[in-house]
């Protein structure tokens, strides 16, 4: 793993399978603020990010805040998520601070560059050192509230459990194979560009759903998804449900991950071999 110090001093830095190699430069950030011209990176093979300046950036608000400590309690990285206005772009931006900041900071981006999938969050670009910072594409908004926002209808809850089932799957099975996967709400976030539950970094804990627990497979069929702003509208999502599923019973069947014998996973769901209960009291006998 890189030192503390790696980056500075360097124009450019290539990382392959875990190691660090660098051209040594000054490193020169181009004034001009067309894109193509700014100073870029490149972490993997042919995948470039622009570095982009701190004083470019205007803080919008904060959304979560992380600490990783050690054995002893010690805090060694904060990350702290946060909207911020880069030109007239709304994008998402996670800087680390403490002891491990950059240790952890280059674990991060060799991560999301590593895998490119519209069920991952997608890497922007990165900001000067000083304050190791990756900024994502597009204005995440954290699944946590999406949930609360739709927990007290329940056609919009039963779809958006299915969208995200069936979205943070994808998003595992980018990063590994598995067969059986646990998958965590506060790690996963909507992207309003497309209306797809993407994975992240850790945002919001949802606290009615701790985890849930699903098997690939059990939701093959992918059907478009619905854009952000139609959340709001029940009318949109029954028309959305009508057009993708043959009835709303087939919906709920398929928003209900499997749950496992010896599982102590906190779904929010009640799931039997006969029916599916929503925890909010919508119950459907299910035969899809």
């Amino acid at each position: 793993m890189a030192s503390h110090n790696f980056f500075e001093n360097s124009s450019k830095f290539i990382i392959r399978d875990s190691e660090f190699s660098t051209v040594g430069r000054d490193l020169v950030v181009n004034q001009n603020h067309y894109y193509r011209d700014r100073a870029r990176i490149e972490v993997a093979p042919g995948k470039q990010f622009p570095i982009i300046h701190m004083s470019d950036i205007y803080l919008l608000g904060t959304i979560a805040r992380y600490e990783i400590q050690d054995s002893c309690g010690s805090v060694q990285v904060t990350r702290t998520v946060r909207t911020v206005k880069f030109k007239s772009d709304r994008l998402t931006m996670v800087t680390y601070e403490g002891p491990n900041a950059k240790e952890d900071f280059e674990d991060d981006v060799l991560r999301y560059s590593q895998t490119w999938s519209p069920n991952l969050a997608q890497l922007y670009g990165i900001t000067e050192w000083n304050l190791p910072a990756m900024i994502f594409h597009d204005e995440l908004i954290p699944y946590a509230y999406l949930f609360n926002s739709c927990i007290s209808r329940p056609i919009a809850h039963a779809y958006l459990m299915y969208r995200y089932l069936v979205d943070s799957m994808q998003a595992s099975l980018s990063r590994n194979r598995k067969r059986r996967m646990a998958i965590f709400p506060s790690q996963h976030w909507m992207q309003p560009a497309s209306g797809l539950i993407c994975l992240g970094p850790n945002g919001p804990r949802v606290f009615q759903i701790e985890y849930v627990e699903a098997e690939t497979g059990s939701h093959e069929h992918w059907i478009p998804a619905l854009t952000f702003q139609a959340y709001a509208s029940d009318e949109a999502i029954v028309k959305h449900i009508e057009n993708h599923f043959k009835t709303v019973e087939c919906l709920v069947a398929q928003s209900a991950p499997r749950r496992h014998e010896g599982s102590t996973a906190s779904t929010g769901l009640d799931i039997t071999d006969t029916s599916t209960k929503l925890s909010f009291g919508f119950s459907l006998i299910a035969h899809c």
